[in-house]
């Protein structure tokens, strides 16, 4: 049975639903989310302050709590479209990646030893732009892994 909790920090203004569902609160009808990167996003909006938020973390942060931006909320049947709470767990960034690797989901031209290559490699004084010819990426993918903008959960 579908249940409806405050939005955190939205208490009063909207509620969101054990299914996925969003909408202000008085009201039956929900917001129709805008799918971005096959994520269902809504806009909310109060005192003329807008904000974009993913629906999958609304239901978590309702009915598990806030949580991290050093965690993620994992899809487990991968399909991000599906916002059900029954769909959803917290988990590390580590652990969102292996849970998709392990189903083929992640393509990366790199190995995780190849990142750890990079990184060392780079500490020790190698250029960027011929690691990045050497590994078959730009230069800003190089650039990404030494600053850890990618691969950031990788040690």
């Amino acid at each position: 049975m579908e249940e409806w909790r405050a939005v955190i920090s939205y208490e009063g203004y909207y509620e969101v639903s054990s299914e996925g569902q969003v909408r202000r609160v008085g009201s039956r009808k929900t917001l129709k989310p805008n799918m971005v990167l096959g994520y269902p996003l809504v806009t909310l909006c109060v005192n003329g302050r807008q904000r974009k938020v993913g629906v999958h973390r609304l239901v978590i942060e309702a009915f598990v709590g806030p949580i991290s931006e050093a965690l993620e909320v994992h899809h487990k049947d991968f399909n991000r479209a599906n916002p059900k709470l029954s769909n959803l767990e917290v988990v590390t960034v580590r652990d969102n990646h292996l849970r998709s690797a392990a189903e083929g989901r992640l393509i990366h031209k790199l190995t995780e030893q190849q990142v750890r290559e990079i990184r060392l490699r780079r500490a020790e004084g190698d250029g960027i732009r011929s690691m990045g010819r050497e590994y078959g990426v730009s230069h800003h993918a190089i650039l990404d892994i030494v600053a850890k903008r990618t691969w950031a959960w990788l040690q």
